[in-house]
């Protein structure tokens, strides 16, 4: 048993190649290629912000986007064909899922198929670990190879798994504390084979009472399968925060008097009191800003709202020929095509509400640069 896994899948899946892939699928199946323009669009308008700056992915398919499993999942089906079909050792068995591979090889031809795996496309890079003692682990399931040559599963964690889950007398709805242990025992019942059930559920058992659960309750409502209901036409569900004793009668009201679906949502979070660190946009933020013009002079404005909205109004006002609302569309009226406005290279000077504040801030960066301003501060 051998496991190979694709380095970095999704940064490297070759966009054009998958294109023609689709393409050539679109025909196939008698689908209309009208469709191409709109997934060419989705694949080729990767932009992502580092650093206060817009960078356009050139390659492989954006990380949460949509279409980029599928695409990727379409390419590696076009991959394997073609790298199985001249394979030097043909696997006995071959299971992949996104990027993880289970099969089947002898030993001794392991090395010999990683390296033509490798050499099918000089985009995808693969690595492999082999079985250890009978034993390989793939996704959340560890396969052990019994004397007999028989294959048998039990649930696999890694060495750094915490068992570490939602406790149970934690501040969130009833039905989010149950999926803890009904997911965790179902795991059990459906991944196990006979031999191991009864040590997993005893684990499972453990890590349950650890968090604070019951577990014959838990092993109850485990195995509780909800009754076949008509099917109706299902309204919007209403979203409440969860208050004990209060948004769950709420809820209960609305469901059995009114038939209205209630979800429960978490009250504030510790992750939401917390900076994120993905870089925050400055144009989203009231301040002061500096609009260049390659003549080598600029514009220094100040405004309370978004940056970016005052912005759009400048464009708003250059593409009406409207120099009275803006200097920055007077100036360019004035010299016409020799002048050439970068709103590609907005500077913000400075984030700030205070109105003083900013008309003081606004003042001193007009008096530090040539500039076009009407107000000289």
């Amino acid at each position: 048993m051998v496991s190979f896994d694709v380095a970095s899948l999704f940064t490297n899946v070759p966009v054009a190649e998958t294109i023609n892939i689709i393409k050539q699928h679109l025909i196939t199946h008698n689908i209309p290629t009208d469709y191409m323009s709109l997934i060419e669009f989705c694949l080729t308008s990767g932009y992502f912000r580092w650093r206060g700056h817009f960078y356009l992915q050139m390659d492989g398919v954006a990380m949460g986007s949509p279409i980029a499993p599928v695409a990727a999942n379409i390419f590696m089906e076009y991959f394997e064909e073609e790298a199985l079909k001249n394979a030097p050792s043909k696997p006995r068995f071959w299971w992949r899922y996104v990027d993880d591979v289970f099969a089947i090889v002898p030993r001794q031809a392991v090395s010999q198929l990683l390296d033509h795996l490798n050499g099918v496309h000089p985009k995808i890079h693969f690595t492999t670990e082999e079985e250890n003692d009978g034993t390989l682990p793939f996704l959340d399931v560890l396969v052990k190879r019994e004397p007999s040559g028989k294959l048998v599963h039990t649930v696999y964690r890694k060495p750094t798994h915490t068992d570490q889950y939602l406790r149970a007398d934690s501040h969130h709805h009833p039905s989010h504390l149950s999926s803890v242990p009904r997911t965790l025992i179902n795991r059990a019942l459906r991944l196990c084979d006979t031999q191991f059930l009864h040590t997993e559920l005893t684990h499972v058992r453990q890590v349950l009472e650890c968090n604070g659960y019951n577990w014959r309750q838990s092993y109850r409502v485990a195995n509780t399968t909800s009754k076949q209901r008509p099917q109706v036409a299902e309204r919007v569900p209403v979203y409440l925060p969860f208050m004990r004793g209060v948004t769950d009668r709420i809820g209960h009201l609305l469901r059995r008097r009114f038939g209205i679906r209630t979800i429960f949502r978490p009250m504030t979070q510790i992750k939401q009191l917390l900076r994120s660190p993905k870089d925050r946009d400055p144009l989203d933020s009231p301040g002061v800003y500096e609009i260049p013009c390659e003549c080598g002079k600029s514009y220094v404005g100040e405004t309370g709202r978004n940056i970016k909205s005052r912005l759009s109004e400048h464009i708003r006002s250059m593409r009406k020929l409207d120099g009275n609302t803006s200097a920055v569309a007077e100036h360019a009226l004035n010299f016409g095509t020799s002048h050439y406005i970068r709103f590609d290279k907005v500077k913000v000077l400075a984030r700030e509400r205070n109105f003083v504040s900013r008309k003081l801030r606004e003042a001193i960066e007009i008096g530090r640069r040539p500039n076009f301003n009407r107000d000289k501060g």
